[in-house]
């Protein structure tokens, strides 16, 4: 089975997750920097277009109607969704640019006229001073459609609760959503796993949401490598700062990791509603870190743990069985 790549990059590079920040307060929307949307128009070349995908603007070079009709419904629905999800209404009203590249290569172009990017050449999507940008290339629209969703959060979260958020919070929140199946009209299927197929000789690649929870769960089985190798661990990762959660070769478990936690705090309905007012009190001011949300849950971690990994078993025995291979498969 192979996965999907490694989640986008975090939010603005000066909002980066700190580890040395407490307090917290929601920003409202900014607009893009212009001279990097100016840097993304000279990129995109005379076939840059501008719209909008729902609140936000749109700069691109795509001509798919369907892809663009489609992000166009999802973010016209993300932020109600987040308000849904999390119980936070984001302050004042979007006013920040996506930048949608019909090539990868003018993506990675774009990626690179940051130098402090150097070391996340493999993201697929970032978001910063007030820009979204991903591409489209080979890939499916679902998955383009996750990327999008994964920056927009980012977004969010600096409407909401604010910019010096831990890793596992900004990026457990991104992926949550991210990893969620699309309906037919556009709007996220909360809580739910996505499932992206694509043919190959032995079967299907799995990538989305569905793949996310394979990888964290079969981590979870492999025993401890005899040469001295640790067996993965839910807290350690959830404690990384941030080019350690991020910059590692473990980083698609550790995004995992902090989307898996989420989740089953939110499938609970006794510890939802502690969840949610704790992140309403780190929009407030408060401290944003692990052990004041595991307090507000008033649960030791020798608990969270074997329940996160029962509740994890159960969500892949709750998975719809894969389809036959594709009749052009072998």
């Amino acid at each position: 089975m192979l996965l999907a790549a490694t989640p986008g990059l975090a939010a603005a590079l000066e909002d980066r997750p700190r580890r040395d920040v407490e307090l917290t307060l929601p920003l409202p929307a900014r607009a893009a920097d212009p001279v990097r949307l100016a840097s993304a128009r000279s990129l995109l070349g005379a076939a840059a277009r501008t719209g909008a995908l729902g609140p936000y603007v749109l700069l691109s070079d795509v001509d798919d109607a369907a892809l663009l009709g489609r992000a166009h419904r999802l973010a016209e629905t993300i932020e109600a969704s987040y308000v849904e999800r999390y119980g936070l209404v984001p302050v004042g009203r979007a006013r920040e640019s996506t930048v949608l590249f019909a090539r990868e290569a003018g993506y990675r172009a774009f990626q690179r006229l940051e130098p402090r990017l150097a070391e996340f050449q493999g993201a697929s999507g970032l978001a910063e001073s007030g820009l979204v940008a991903t591409f489209v290339g080979e890939r499916p629209s679902d998955e383009i459609l996750a990327t999008l969703t994964h920056e927009w959060v980012h977004l969010l979260n600096r409407r909401a609760i604010g910019p010096a958020l831990p890793s596992w919070l900004e990026e457990g929140m991104a992926d949550d959503l991210s990893t969620s199946a699309i309906d037919d009209a556009g709007r996220l299927r909360l809580g739910s796993w996505s499932r992206i197929l694509t043919p190959r000789p032995a079967g299907w690649k799995i990538a989305g949401g569905e793949a996310s929870l394979r990888e964290l769960v079969g981590a979870l089985e492999t025993p401890p490598n005899p040469a001295g190798g640790e067996r993965f661990d839910f807290e350690s990762a959830l404690m990384l700062d941030w080019r350690e959660f991020a910059g590692s070769d473990r980083a698609p478990l550790h995004y995992a990791t902090a989307n898996a936690f989420l989740r089953w705090i939110l499938a609970d309905e006794e510890l939802r509603p502690l969840a949610r007012g704790w992140l309403a009190e780190v929009a407030a001011g408060a401290p944003a870190e692990l052990d004041s949300l595991r307090a507000a849950l008033a649960l030791p971690w020798a608990e969270i743990a074997p329940r996160l990994t029962g509740w994890l078993a159960g969500e892949l025995t709750r998975l719809p069985a894969l389809p036959p291979p594709a009749p052009n498969s072998d």
